[in-house]
């Protein structure tokens, strides 16, 4: 198959494989971090003396930071431990559903004015979407009617000509394929993107019913073009997982699915990101603004794990070259991370310990690897690698950061606060976020801040709410999208995405309720693979099945 190489490697040919000209995800500067390290450490362990100044000063000369700078970051890391000093606000627990609208309750008139026409464009929308669903129900109806008329039709005359007024047969459809057995009827909708044959509509109800393997089967069908070789071979791979493949799919996927890892010709572009990697449903308003206030928010982090006593659980002794090692978990990250377009973190090994892969925040954000990746195929260890660096991006490393939702939503307010530090809040809501934005402003720049301005205006042109849980949800959808173009294998995501659910603890606020599921998540895997996105991604990338010339 094009783009496969051995199973045993996780390298890339520099002859055939472009990559990103910059490497983007979260990296501090090496002089600041090592700087901040150092004087989150000073600060947790009491007031500074004259020798511990003249240390520091010392110390920052030596990494060649101007004294303004160093004022900047000793700012923001004290504020950033008088952040975290101050006692936690007693609110009741908020559920998944719960949606973030911080302008709800201010006192500003024409915040007011704002909202009440918000309120007025959603009643608006409501009853735009009530006469929606009533035409809706009125087409399935004569759906029905049309489906009854042609079954009459069909008893009435001979085979011949019931096949030649058989809609789905001028489609280039198979009835023994489309039509479900008694007792497993499509839904009107269905019927008519089967019918239509129009791979667009058939994805589209797909969405809402992954397993339905009609619509798969009529999705394959619908695609009959040279050049839709790779999307009926992902389809297939669909069918196949779900042990649903008739004879060609089977065909078509044993003939096209080798046990090699797909080799990219170059790196995943950050449009690519946006438009055809992240979940459809990520919203990237509420991304763009986490990003903005990521690297100053690292660097506050640094703080919060000095004055806890907390020290990253990384052993130098355990660092690894991943050009070097052996260890194929260790190069699989490097790997995903150069396919990704991300950097390379710095990669750790934990011999000892039971547990797969995880994001160690300190100094740099780096990777650690535990003994449930050992003895891994290559195609598992390029999803978990996939998703593991997925979460590297600066909007989503940020959610890493903090370790309850609550932190999240005051991090996204205190970003929006920078943006427009006049913003109309409660103010109960004002007493707990603006220490938050003390501790991120001296490290945000003027550009950053501009941006921040521009995104809170379109956070309120939006309607000034979001829903951070949801939004992490997706993020999660989106990992596993990134692991599944690595892995091109749904056998290896289920098996992966398996392991990390057994592994995963249980959630600290009862009020959140369940994460997505093993299930749920493998729904969104099919509806991924089978899309138009995800095939034209892997051809972009140069890992697509092509036709034999």
């Amino acid at each position: 198959m094009p783009g496969t190489v051995p199973v045993d490697s996780f390298v890339h040919d520099p002859s055939n494989f472009e990559p990103a000209a910059e490497p983007s995800g979260l990296a501090l500067d090496d002089a600041e971090s090592r700087y901040g390290a150092l004087y989150s450490e000073a600060i947790a362990a009491g007031p500074l003396g004259p020798e511990k100044r003249s240390e520091l000063a010392s110390t920052a000369a030596s990494l060649g930071l101007d004294a303004a700078r160093v004022a900047r970051i000793e700012q923001a890391l004290a504020a950033s431990r008088e952040a975290q000093s101050r006692p936690a606000a007693l609110e009741a627990p908020r559920g998944r559903a719960a949606t973030l609208a911080p302008f709800d309750a201010a006192d500003d008139q024409r915040m007011a004015l704002l909202q009440a026409r918000i309120t007025l464009l959603e009643e608006e929308l409501a009853k735009a979407r009530g006469e929606v669903q009533s035409l809706t129900e009125q087409n399935a109806k004569l759906d029905q009617m049309l489906h009854d008329f042609q079954d009459a039709v069909t008893r009435s005359v001979s085979p011949a000509v019931a096949a030649a007024l058989d809609p789905l047969r001028v489609a280039g459809l198979s009835p023994d394929v489309t039509r479900p057995a008694s007792g497993d009827e499509p839904s009107p909708a269905s019927r008519r993107a089967i019918r239509r044959g129009d791979p667009a509509l058939i994805h589209r109800e797909l969405r809402s019913t992954p397993r339905d393997v009609e619509l798969l089967h009529a999705l394959y069908r619908s695609l009959g073009r040279a050049d839709d070789l790779d999307r009926r071979f992902c389809i297939a791979s669909a069918l196949v997982h779900l042990g649903k493949a008739n004879d060609e799919e089977r065909e078509i996927w044993a003939t096209h699915a080798h046990a090699g890892l797909v080799r990219p010709k170059r790196a995943v572009n950050e449009d690519e990101w946006n438009e055809l990697l992240l979940h459809p449903a990520q919203d990237r308003l509420t991304g763009a603004i986490l990003a903005d206030v990521a690297v100053a928010a690292l660097l506050g982090q640094l703080t919060a794990l000095k004055g806890q006593g907390k020290r990253p659980a990384l052993d130098p002794a355990y660092k690894v070259d991943p050009a070097k090692t052996t260890s194929d978990a260790a190069r699989s990250v490097a790997w995903a991370a150069a396919v990704l377009g991300l950097r390379v973190p710095p990669i750790y090994v934990a011999p000892g310990e039971a547990f797969a892969i995880e994001l160690v925040l300190g100094q740099a954000p780096s990777t650690r690897i535990g003994t449930k990746l050992f003895g891994r195929t290559p195609r598992e260890l390029a999803f978990v690698a996939g998703r593991h660096m997925c979460w590297y991006r600066r909007e989503h490393v940020v959610a890493k950061l903090v370790p309850e939702r609550r932190q999240l939503e005051d991090l996204f307010l205190a970003a929006l606060m920078l943006g427009n530090p006049g913003m109309p809040i409660t103010q109960a809501v004002k007493t707990r976020i603006e220490p938050v934005a003390r501790a991120m402003a001296p490290l945000v720049d003027k550009p950053t801040l501009e941006r921040l301005a521009g995104h809170f205006a379109a956070f309120v042109e939006q309607g000034g709410r979001t829903n951070l849980f949801r939004w992490l949800d997706t993020v999660d959808a989106s990992a596993a999208c990134a692991g599944l173009l690595l892995s091109g294998d749904l056998a290896a995501a289920h098996a992966m995405l398996e392991l990390e659910e057994s592994d995963a603890p249980a959630p600290a606020d009862p009020a959140l309720g369940p994460a997505p599921r093993l299930e749920e998540r493998i729904d969104e895997l099919l509806v991924y693979i089978t899309a138009h996105r995800f095939s034209l991604l892997r051809k972009r990338i140069g890992v697509a099945v092509v036709p034999a010339p």
